[in-house]
């Protein structure tokens, strides 16, 4: 089993995700953070209701991603989405776009429909700001399930404001997926 995180700082990475790893294939996507280093995305152990994706600076888990399936989402997502149940990045890697790169390679690598939970935190508004900026038209603001529009980034400001309402979802849609 792969080394797990540290037990300081405020993210901790257990024996639960470094489970997910005990034979982790590397995928053909890397994920670049913002000091331009390549980190290989790794898939985890994968399932019927979840995909677990990973990064390691060696054999340590350092960001983990886990996709949930529509068949365990929660009772106000889109039923038809997969949805991101959870985003960590260990502390000492904080602070780098490795959240942010890691969603989006995940999603490129993921051909299927991924929604946002509502009410999201600074962190993971701010994964989805840049995903958006960086993949013009994938993505869309639900109620519930209805598409209440798609949503762009003008060069100022997103519109329609996703982040005005709490209650909606952001659902990324690839180009070649309905």
């Amino acid at each position: 089993m792969p080394k797990i995180g540290f037990d300081e700082g405020t993210v901790f990475l257990d024996d639960v995700q470094a489970s997910r790893f005990v034979d982790p294939k590397v995928l053909e996507l890397e994920v670049i953070d913002n000091e331009g280093r390549a980190w290989p995305l790794m898939a985890g152990s994968h399932d019927e209701t979840e995909r677990n994706y990973g990064l390691f600076d060696g054999d340590r888990l350092i960001a983990f991603l886990k996709l949930i399936s529509p068949d365990v989402t929660a009772e106000d997502c889109p039923t038809c989405f997969w949805s991101i149940a959870r985003v960590a990045v260990l502390d000492p890697w904080m602070t780098r776009g490795i959240a942010s790169a890691l969603v989006g390679a995940v999603m490129l690598h993921f051909r299927a429909p991924v929604a946002s939970d509502v009410d999201q935190t600074p962190g993971g508004a701010a994964v989805w700001k840049r995903y958006i900026r960086s993949h013009p038209g994938e993505v869309a603001i639900y109620s519930g399930s209805t598409v209440l529009g798609g949503v762009v980034w003008n060069g100022e400001r997103f519109e329609p404001d996703p982040w005005a309402d709490r209650c909606v979802r952001l659902v990324r849609h690839p180009p070649d997926v309905g």
